[in-house]
C-alpha cells in the first residue's frame, strides 16, 4: 500500500454563498500516475439543488478530466509522458473557484487509485455503493497489475511484451497473457459481457 493524494469534486450553484454539494473525487499516485476520477452513481439528490445548465457544466468538467486522465495514462504507456503530478491536483484546487471547485489535496491511503476513491467515497461523500461489475478499469492500471503478476511468478522481464488481443465473452484462450493499450472503453462494452486480455509470449531466441 501508498500514499495517494484525493481532492473532492464540489458543484456550487451559487458560488457566492459558498454553499455546495459533493459530486465527486478525483485520486492519484503522482509517483506512479495511476489517477481516477469518479462521479456520484446517483444524481438525484444534486439535481434537487442545482438547476439543469449549472449541473451539466459540472459533469462537463468531470469529462474533461477523465479524458486528460487518459491521455496521460496513454503517454505513460508509449514512456511519452511525465504522470500527473501533485503540483497539477492543486493547481485544480486553486484555479477553480467558481461552479466546479475542488477541495485542498489530502492523503489516503490504498493499493490503487480506485480504491482509495472507494475510502474516500464510504468516509466523505454520500453516495450508493459502486457496483463491482460497473468497475473500469484503466489500461495503465492493468497493465502495472499484470507486470507485477509476472514478477510474482518468477517470469523474466524480456519474455514478456505488450501485444494486444481482446475477446469479448468466453474466456482466455492461452495461459500467457499481456496487458492491452488498446482496450475498449468501458462505454463501448455489451452489457453483461467482459473483456478479456489474453498472453503472448515473446520467442527466446
Amino acid at each position: 500500500m501508498s500514499y495517494y493524494i484525493y481532492s473532492i469534486v464540489r458543484c456550487l450553484p451559487e458560488p457566492r454563498t459558498g454553499e455546495f454539494i459533493n459530486i465527486g473525487a478525483i485520486a492519484g499516485d503522482p509517483t506512479t500516475g495511476d489517477w481516477s476520477l469518479r462521479r456520484l452513481s446517483n444524481l438525484r439528490r444534486v439535481r434537487r439543488f442545482v438547476d439543469r445548465p449549472i449541473l451539466k457544466t459540472a459533469t462537463g468538467c468531470l469529462l474533461k478530466l477523465y479524458d486528460e486522465i487518459e491521455r496521460n495514462q496513454a503517454a505513460l504507456l508509449e514512456d511519452g509522458g511525465e504522470p500527473l503530478s501533485e503540483d497539477w491536483l492543486d493547481r485544480l484546487h486553486r484555479d477553480y473557484r467558481n461552479i466546479v471547485q475542488f477541495s485542498a489535496p489530502a492523503r489516503v491511503i490504498a493499493n490503487d487509485a480506485q480504491e482509495a476513491l472507494a475510502v474516500v467515497f464510504e468516509q466523505l461523500i454520500v453516495d450508493p455503493p459502486e457496483s463491482p461489475e460497473h468497475r473500469s478499469v484503466t489500461r495503465l492500471a492493468l497493465q502495472s497489475h499484470m507486470r507485477r503478476a509476472y514478477r510474482e511468478a518468477g517470469i523474466a522481464e524480456h519474455l514478456v511484451r505488450a501485444e494486444v488481443q481482446l475477446h469479448v465473452g468466453g474466456g482466455c484462450s492461452h495461459p500467457w497473457t499481456s496487458p492491452s493499450r488498446t482496450a475498449e472503453s468501458s462505454s463501448s462494452r455489451t452489457p453483461g459481457h467482459s473483456v478479456w486480455p489474453t498472453w503472448t509470449k515473446c520467442p527466446t531466441g
